[in-house]
């Protein structure tokens, strides 16, 4: 399969979208990896995670719980920091780069914080990955849908990555370079403000209440994290 054998990191692996991926690679969903490293800022996120595949609460997560232990890695560091992402990328054949600022509203009142990561972050993983000359095959940037006529410091931001990671193509030939964009996932950490959603959920997640209730007459889509993610993983490991 696409990831079998390779070598995977995934920045802003601790995050909502991030840490549906990292258990998705679990999971074997694209291939058995050789090697997962989940790479972020919150060493608190990142030991919550480690402890939750540890405590397996159905058997169907055998198979996660088998792969953690085997080949999952974590890494403290930050996009924004250059050296540390050259450190990271050193042994990776895969980069999924889902490390962003995404709340629609902070990124407002903190745009050079959001540039810094979504952007200055981008341009340094390409940066990394082309004076180092590490071996990286594909590198996946996450985008959003407001990058498409952005009208936030979100979407500008991501659109700006985008255009980034398109010109690392020509700039480091030896690495594909793809986008994906998804929209606001429900439970999510994201920028579900503003969200007109076909249906709503009746409580939160935390309260173990499911159920969807339709606000529109067309039949109610449910948007999941496990859907959102999907996209991020199905690519080509290389040219």
């Amino acid at each position: 399969m696409i990831l079998d054998g390779k070598r995977v990191l995934v920045t802003g692996g601790t995050g909502s979208l991030g840490g549906k991926v990292v258990r998705a690679l679990l999971r074997g969903d694209v291939g058995r990896p050789a090697g997962i490293t989940v790479f972020s800022r919150d060493e608190a996120k990142q030991n919550d995670m480690r402890l939750s595949f540890l405590n397996r609460p159905a058997a169907t997560d055998e198979v996660i719980y088998a792969n953690s232990q085997q080949i999952l890695n974590f890494r403290i560091g930050d996009v924004r920091d250059y050296a540390a992402i050259r450190a990271a990328i050193e042994h990776a054949d895969v980069v999924i780069n889902a490390a962003a600022l995404k709340q629609v509203p902070s990124c407002e009142y903190f745009p050079v914080e959001a540039v810094q990561t979504n952007v200055i972050g981008a341009a340094n993983l390409v940066r990394a990955i082309r004076e180092s000359g590490a071996r990286v095959e594909t590198v996946v940037g996450i985008s959003t849908d407001k990058a498409c006529k952005p009208v936030n410091v979100m979407g500008m931001t991501k659109a700006l990555m985008e255009r980034i990671f398109a010109e690392a193509n020509l700039e480091v030939p030896s690495t594909r370079f793809v986008c994906v964009r998804y929209g606001n996932v429900i439970a999510s950490r994201g920028s579900g403000r503003g969200f007109q959603p076909a249906a709503v959920m009746v409580a939160y997640p935390s309260q173990n209440v499911s159920g969807w209730r339709p606000i529109s007459p067309q039949p109610a889509t449910k948007i999941t994290d496990h859907r959102a993610t999907g996209s991020a993983a199905r690519f080509p490991a290389s040219k």
